[in-house]
């Protein structure tokens, strides 16, 4: 299937060597893939269009703060995932670009390879939208020694929210107790650890329905749920039944 992917990088030599990795590289879940850059803030703004399926995106710009593009960007399609890229990654930085609805995060200098890598991931399954201010505005304070350790239960998740995962399991990947991985978790994304692997689940259950002949059955077993509990799960979080996506 074929991608649009938008660089935001103000250094081209390495936004190039991005684009050439992407477009060269065998062995990527897409058959082609569009690449567009933007070497600052308004030329990203005026690039985004809903097609567009990902965005990597500096933090640093001769312009603007890359989270400002951020949040332009989750203001007009909050359904784009994102990726953001630093060179000045600090604990305060990562869970401002979270709230502010980030897919991921990533500090230079980093391997392309590893850059490759979360962009499949992410392109290998959908976008799920995480931001609640709501939720965010009524959350802890979340220790600087936590963020990291929550940033790699989220990454954890995001690469095998499909598998059975449980809170024991989460804890130990963290390497932290039960309460305290619950209660920041949910400060940092607006979900609880089941929540949001339940949306990340459903959110692939779109992409499923859409392509080829998955039934809704098929769609339902997949993700470990009965036909009618999907269904009901299906309706709960997005208003509509699934049927709706097949039509």
């Amino acid at each position: 299937m074929d991608k649009k992917i938008l660089i935001v990088e103000d250094e081209k030599e390495q936004a190039d060597c991005l684009k050439d990795l992407l477009t060269l590289k065998p062995g990527n879940s897409w058959e082609s893939v569009d690449v567009l850059y933007a070497a600052s803030g308004k030329e990203a703004i005026n690039q985004l269009a809903p097609d567009i399926d990902i965005v990597v995106l500096d933090i640093i710009l001769p312009d603007m703060s890359g989270l400002e593009v951020l949040r332009h960007i989750k203001e007009r399609y909050p359904s784009i995932p994102v990726i953001v890229v630093t060179a000045y990654g600090t604990e305060d930085l990562c869970l401002r670009a979270f709230r502010l609805g980030a897919k991921d995060y990533i500090k230079k200098p980093f391997s392309f390879d590893e850059l490759l890598k979360k962009i499949e991931a992410i392109l290998a399954g959908s976008f799920c939208e995480i931001n609640d201010d709501s939720e965010v505005s009524e959350s802890p304070m979340i220790p600087p020694q936590i963020l990291s350790k929550l940033v790699k239960v989220k990454t954890y998740i995001d690469y095998n929210y499909m598998l059975p995962i449980t809170i024991s399991e989460l804890s130990s990947v963290s390497g932290l107790n039960r309460v305290y991985l619950c209660r920041y978790f949910r400060a940092l994304t607006g979900f609880t650890c089941n929540a949001y692997i339940r949306r990340l689940r459903l959110d692939h259950a779109i992409q499923l329905l859409k392509e080829g002949d998955n039934s809704i059955s098929d769609v339902s077993m997949k993700l470990g749920y009965s036909p009618k509990y999907f269904s009901t799960l299906f309706k709960k979080t997005y208003g509509i039944v699934p049927k709706k996506i097949k039509e």
